[in-house]
């Protein structure tokens, strides 16, 4: 079960997980052969390709495509910063393709070094709500890569407290 209430001093991994959940049955009934192959052709799954940002020549991922959204009971935001650990960048830098066949999902661990929040102070005593936003588009040279997902998904809401340490 997930933690729900932390020391003010703790500092939590997240894990991230993108589904593809776009997959169409086929309907069973009375049609005719060349209605259900015709319905066959309209309801194909979808395979998507996520563009998550930027992939260094030493393989770092800079997932420039997903926010975190941190808000205080009042509704506050609080600012969040997604790092990474890279502190610069020097070398080649390749697109970070995700592709996401029909019903496959993707995790992506967010450990607590690769995010800032509150200005890298301890979050105060309090509850909170978090949430991940994905904000899908294409890529810069759309001649390299496939048709990107385009749109914004966002996770659940994760509520948690904070205590005093």
């Amino acid at each position: 079960m997930p933690k729900s209430v932390l020391k003010r001093s703790e500092r939590v991994p997240f894990v991230v997980t993108f589904r593809n959940t776009n997959i169409h049955k086929l309907s069973s009934g009375s049609e005719s052969s060349d209605e259900a192959s015709a319905r066959a052709r309209e309801n194909t799954a979808q395979n998507l390709l996520l563009n998550g940002g930027r992939m260094l020549g030493n393989r770092s991922e800079m997932w420039t495509s997903l926010k975190i959204e941190l808000k205080t009971e009042s509704g506050e935001l609080v600012p969040v910063t997604l790092g990474w650990q890279v502190p610069g960048v020097a070398g080649r830098v390749y697109p970070l393709a995700v592709p996401l066949r029909a019903g496959s999902s993707y995790s992506l661990r967010v450990n607590a070094d690769d995010y800032w929040a509150n200005g890298n102070r301890p979050l105060l005593p309090g509850k909170y709500a978090i949430r991940f936003i994905y904000r899908g588009e294409q890529f810069v040279d759309r001649a390299a890569l496939p048709p990107c997902w385009e749109g914004e998904v966002s996770s659940n809401l994760l509520n948690f407290e904070v205590l005093p340490d």
